[in-house]
C-alpha cells in the first residue's frame, strides 16, 4: 500500500518526516503502517495457503500533532477521508477499509519536545481478481 496525501492532509509511507538537520518534523502529518495479513486463508480447512490466498491485511495510520488536540483533529480528518476507502491492487480484489480501532492520545517523549499521536487501526479483506 502506498500513502498517499489527501487535500488537508499530509500523508508519509512507513516514516515521519526529517527536518534539513535530521530531525523528526514538528508538524500535523499522518504516517502510513502497512503491517501485513491478519490472516491468510480462504477459510476452508482443507485448502492450503499460497501467496495467492485471501487475506485480512491490518493498517496503521499514526495520526502525529503537536499537542494532544492538534493529534486528535488530524486523526478525526484521516478516519473521514479513509473510512470505506477502497485501495487498488493489481490482481486482487480489495474491500473497502474499516477502522477497527482508535488509541487515545498518547505523548512521544523519544522526540524533544515531545509530539502527540493517535493511533487509527484499520483493515482490510484482499481476495484473488477472478
Amino acid at each position: 500500500m502506498h500513502a498517499r496525501s489527501r487535500p488537508n492532509l499530509v500523508v508519509h509511507d512507513s516514516d515521519a518526516p526529517l527536518d534539513a538537520k535530521g530531525q523528526i518534523v514538528r508538524d500535523s502529518y499522518v504516517v502510513m503502517h502497512d503491517v501485513g495479513p491478519d490472516e491468510i486463508g480462504d477459510n476452508r480447512f482443507a485448502q492450503r495457503r499460497t501467496a495467492s490466498s485471501g487475506r485480512t491485511m491490518r493498517v496503521v495510520g499514526r495520526c502525529v500533532g503537536v499537542d494532544p488536540a492538534a493529534a486528535r483533529r488530524v486523526a478525526g480528518a484521516f478516519k473521514t477521508q479513509m473510512d470505506g476507502f477502497e485501495i487498488l491492487t493489481a490482481g486482487r480484489k480489495c474491500w473497502p477499509l474499516v477502522i477497527d480501532d482508535e488509541s487515545e492520545a498518547d505523548k512521544d517523549t523519544k522526540v524533544s519536545p515531545p509530539l502527540w499521536f493517535v493511533d487509527i487501526d484499520m483493515t482490510y479483506r484482499s481476495d484473488p481478481a477472478e
